[in-house]
């Protein structure tokens, strides 16, 4: 079992000032009608989003009873805030797992120093009549979070997304187009892919948006034909593999990277949980 600890940011490590003070923010600007009850219940109801510019992972923040949970793709973040009158209040110490972010470090940290000492943190109304939670830091720049739905679990909220779909590979090298395109299924502890034979599977863990293969490949084995995208599947999937989504279509793509292979798209589509049916 993963043991994930957590550290307490002191004033004098951070050399920051009175980072012990409540932090009060701006009263929002709701419609006349909203009640304290509504305002609360909008905050907790949704998991708010913000990602920034050259990113494709976003900032993610969950309303609790007591606390926010910050996430932004590598460690968990949480501080204590209350409501009233209207006015987020923002106190204690911000809270963080350690866990080394690699490629995330520079998210981590701009993640870190918004929720650390934000100027003004307020519910709006945007033109759109869509409810957004803005941000605005010392630095004079502000931050929109999007209202999207709940997520209960942030550090999981990438696994639902990998086991939610059946994911069809997508290409357009003519050399790789074959009669069954490759599809995966993410299943809580192995990958199984198939493309028109074979069915196979391999163990594997995931940390940090990288997936890393465990133990050896299973399937059946019947003689096929040869398959490059199966190929390249397996030879992207021997070492450790980054993955991401794009989310600019109706159902998001699954992008996977490697250092050693080209890199693998796939479209989510529903799933299916026997992959040889059509």
């Amino acid at each position: 079992m993963k043991i994930t600890t957590f550290l307490l940011f002191s004033c004098a490590a951070l050399s920051i000032s009175a980072c012990q003070n409540t932090t009060v923010v701006n009263k929002p600007i709701t419609p006349a009608v909203l009640s304290s009850q509504q305002f609360n219940e909008i905050l907790q109801q949704h998991t708010w989003t913000y990602t920034p510019p050259n990113s494709e992972i976003p900032i993610q923040i969950n309303f609790n009873n007591e606390s926010i949970a910050i996430y932004s793709g590598c460690n968990l973040m949480s501080r204590k805030y209350k409501t009233q009158d209207h006015q987020i209040m923002l106190f204690d110490y911000l809270l963080s797992s350690t866990k080394a972010c690699g490629e995330l470090e520079k998210q981590e940290s701009l993640t870190y120093g918004l929720f650390l000492q934000p100027h003004s943190f307020t519910l709006e109304q945007n033109p759109k009549n869509e409810m957004v939670l803005k941000l605005e830091h010392s630095n004079h720049q502000h931050y929109i979070f999007k209202a999207k739905p709940k997520k209960e679990d942030l550090e999981q909220s990438d696994r639902e997304v990998l086991t939610k779909f059946t994911w069809q590979h997508i290409t357009d090298d003519q050399n790789q187009v074959q009669k069954q395109a490759l599809l995966l299924n993410f299943d809580p502890d192995r990958v199984r892919y198939y493309s028109g034979c074979n069915r196979n599977y391999y163990k594997y863990s995931i940390e940090n948006n990288t997936i890393f293969h465990l133990g050896h490949y299973g399937g059946t084995v019947m003689m096929c034909p040869i398959n490059l995208q199966e190929k390249q599947f397996e030879k992207l999937s021997a070492k450790p593999f980054h993955f991401k989504f794009d989310y600019s279509t109706t159902f998001p793509k699954l992008i996977l990277e490697s250092k050693y292979q080209p890199n693998m798209i796939f479209q989510a589509t529903p799933r299916k949980e026997d992959l040889k049916l059509p």
